[in-house]
Formats: C-alpha cells, sequence, structure tokens
C-alpha cells in the first residue's frame, strides 16, 4: 500500500486546529487508498526522546511525535529541523510516495525537499496561515519574516503542488503556475449529532472558542489581535437592555481580555450575569458546549492573516448545526450561502447580532436543522477534488 506522510506542529489527536485539519485531510488519503502516518508534537515528550513512536485515544492513524519545544535551544533545533525525521524519511523512502509538509519551518523544509528529491518521493506543502510579527520582538519578527518568505513565497513553490485553505492563497500560486487543491477546515461530520431542539427560547446563548490573540503581543499593539472579541463585547453591551442572552468565551480568561482591553472594565462590569470567560478547556468538553449553544460568533479584521487563513471554528460550528456570526471580509464571503452562515458588514456587527437574537425557537430549530444537514465541510465532500489533485 502506498504511504503518505503528514509532518507539522499538530498536537493529536484534537489539541488543536491543526490536528483536526490534519486528522480529516488523512480520512480523505486513506480513502484514497494510502497508508498513513502523522508525525506531529507532544508536549509530553522531552527533546532528548527524539522521534518516538506514539498512540493518541480518537486517533485511528499510524503516530509518531518529536517534543513540543519549550527552550531557545530547543526552537532553534525545530527552525533548522530535526534531524531525526529527514533520517527516518530517508531510510524509509522506499515505502513512501508522498510527504505533506503542514506550515513546517523553511529550513525544516528545504531540508526534507532536498532528501527526498534524491528519492524521488513527491513532497507538498500545506499551507493554512501567514505569519505576523506585530508586537513581538526585533529578532523575533527578523526571524519569522525570513522564515515566512522563504516557506511560503519560495519553498512551497519550488515544490510543485500546494494545499491551501483560503481563496487569497490559492489566487497567489495560481498565479505563480503552482498547482494548488484548496482544502477549508473539514471534519468527518458523523461525530457530531444533530443538535438539540429550543423547547421554550427565554433566552439565546452565544458561544467564542478560541485564542482571539497573544496576550503579550496584542497588549503591546492591538494590531497583533487575530479575532475581534471586543466588537462582540461592545455590541452585547449596547444589546443588553432590550434582549436577553448569555455569552460564554473559551479559550482566553477575562484577566487576558483586560490586559489588552483595560478600557473596558466597566463593560465587563456591566455585563458580569450575561458574559462568562471560562479560560482554556479540554476540546471534547468545548464541543459539547458548543452544541448546547445557539450562535457562535466572532469578528476579524481584513487582514493579511485573516485573509491567508480560514477559521477552523466556522467549519466546526456549521458541521455541530451552530450558525455562526462573523465578518463579511473577503476570505469568507464564499460560505456565505451556506445555512447559518451569518457575515456582518463592517460596522453593522450590532444589527447582524441583533437579526439574530430576534428568532423565535422554531426559526432557530429550523435553522440549527439546515445548518446540520448542509454538510459542507464534511471531509468526504471533497474526495474528488483530491484525488484529481493527487493523480
Amino acid at each position: 500500500m502506498k504511504k503518505l506522510i503528514y509532518i507539522g506542529g499538530f498536537e493529536l489527536p484534537d489539541k488543536n486546529a491543526a490536528a483536526q485539519r490534519v486528522i480529516a485531510n488523512s480520512k480523505i488519503f486513506s480513502m484514497l487508498g494510502y497508508s498513513l502516518e502523522l508525525i506531529g508534537v507532544d508536549k509530553n515528550l522531552s527533546f532528548d526522546d527524539g522521534l518516538c513512536s506514539v498512540s493518541y485515544s480518537g486517533c485511528e492513524f499510524e503516530s509518531k511525535a518529536v517534543s513540543y519545544p519549550k527552550t531557545n535551544r530547543e526552537w532553534i533545533n525545530t527552525i533548522l529541523g530535526h534531524d531525526e525525521i529527514v533520517n527516518y524519511l530517508k531510510e524509509n523512502a522506499t515505502d513512501i510516495e508522498c510527504v505533506i509538509l503542514y506550515n513546517y519551518p523553511s529550513i525544516a523544509s528545504f531540508k526534507i525537499y532536498s532528501a527526498m528529491k534524491q528519492c524521488n518521493v513527491t513532497v507538498i506543502s500545506d499551507i493554512t496561515e501567514w505569519h505576523s510579527s506585530r508586537g513581538a520582538g526585533l529578532i523575533f519578527s527578523i526571524v519569522k519574516w525570513l522564515d515566512t518568505t522563504l516557506r511560503i513565497r519560495y519553498l512551497a513553490k519550488k515544490a510543485g503542488k500546494v494545499i491551501t485553505t483560503s481563496q487569497y492563497m490559492t489566487d497567489y500560486y495560481k498565479s505563480k503556475n503552482v498547482e494548488t487543491l484548496e482544502l477549508p477546515t473539514l471534519y468527518d461530520t458523523r461525530k457530531f449529532t444533530t443538535p438539540p431542539k429550543t423547547l421554550e427560547k427565554s433566552s439565546t446563548s452565544l458561544i467564542y472558542i478560541g485564542n482571539p490573540f497573544d496576550v503579550k503581543r496584542a497588549a503591546k499593539a492591538k494590531g497583533a489581535v487575530k479575532e475581534r472579541l471586543d466588537i462582540v463585547i461592545k455590541a452585547l453591551s449596547i444589546l443588553s437592555d432590550n434582549y436577553v442572552f448569555t455569552f460564554n468565551v473559551y479559550g482566553i480568561s477575562e484577566e487576558d481580555y483586560l490586559t489588552v482591553y483595560p478600557e473596558h472594565i466597566d463593560l465587563i462590569k456591566g455585563l458580569s450575569d450575561r458574559v462568562f470567560f471560562n479560560g482554556k478547556m479540554d476540546h471534547s468538553f468545548v464541543i459539547q458546549r458548543l452544541q448546547e449553544s445557539d450562535f457562535s460568533v466572532f469578528f476579524r479584521d481584513e487582514t493579511l492573516v485573516n485573509l491567508a487563513g480560514f477559521p477552523s471554528k466556522l467549519a466546526e460550528s456549521v458541521s455541530c448545526g451552530i450558525p455562526v456570526i462573523s465578518s463579511h471580509i473577503a476570505s469568507l464571503t464564499k460560505y456565505q450561502d451556506i445555512s447559518g452562515v451569518y457575515l456582518a458588514q463592517l460596522g453593522k456587527e450590532v444589527d447582524m447580532i441583533e437579526r439574530c437574537l430576534k428568532m423565535t425557537e422554531l426559526e432557530l430549530n429550523e435553522l440549527k436543522e439546515k445548518t446540520y444537514n448542509s454538510k459542507f465541510f464534511d471531509c468526504r465532500m471533497y474526495f474528488e477534488q483530491v484525488k484529481l489533485f493527487l493523480s
């Protein structure tokens, strides 16, 4: 059986969005007849453990991992590439048909490209983000700019085939005559159940899941914020006198939020019985809370980072049958006709949230059912596209 190896900074089985993307894509590759092996990172390993075979509950694929970098030395080693991974690929090259590198550091990618080229093994880049260094120190900013430039502008094009997750990156690589496959974050929707019906609507339940910013960087420069949780908070404050709702935030604490937006301390106090910051929780628990909610909500500015990427939370929410309120930006407009996707124009976020808060239980139940049944982000829906790309 032909073997495909997926390598990147994902934490299996579901500890980050990268892992969820890799698992769903791997299911498509498996349906195409590939034997899968995933090489990610694991915070339970130490640097000296090297490349280890690991197993995870809920992950059906053969897996290996290196330690998640914790010190400057380990980060440098990650950027330069793990020799253990390169050696493993070379030793098993006769059994490998394809290697996919998920947002992999440029120098480490170059080593794998070079080694696999000598062995006639195809290497594909999976590019899902364009890193920003706003709010970071000078040295970090320079290193990140160099790494991103080399990885996105040079190495990925050199590979000849690229998987993207947004129209922006797809257009970029196609303009360079690079064969491109666009895959948003996908899910095996069979693992989700139909959302429970609302029998009597006394309150609307809103939820945010994710990490909208790096606290230290965003506190220095608001431009480092990836998602505009502040817009949601301000909108809910405006609507709080006329509507009954709750808003649960998973991923950051109230302290984190007020570190970046200290001017909102009075808003948060005024919403203390409606807005709840829950910090980081296990993914399985958060998904359960998502399925119990009425709407998922997040807003984004139209920045290069957001144009280049795709919000996993949109696909995950739709797959669960929970409608999404988000921003009308170029990277999301292609999804605006999917049942349950509501995109607000800049400055119209309050109006969009209010529109959703006005829904009756009958309207909401019908909407959730249509959203769940859309199956737009089910990995099986992309089988033929992936098959053509890999042929």
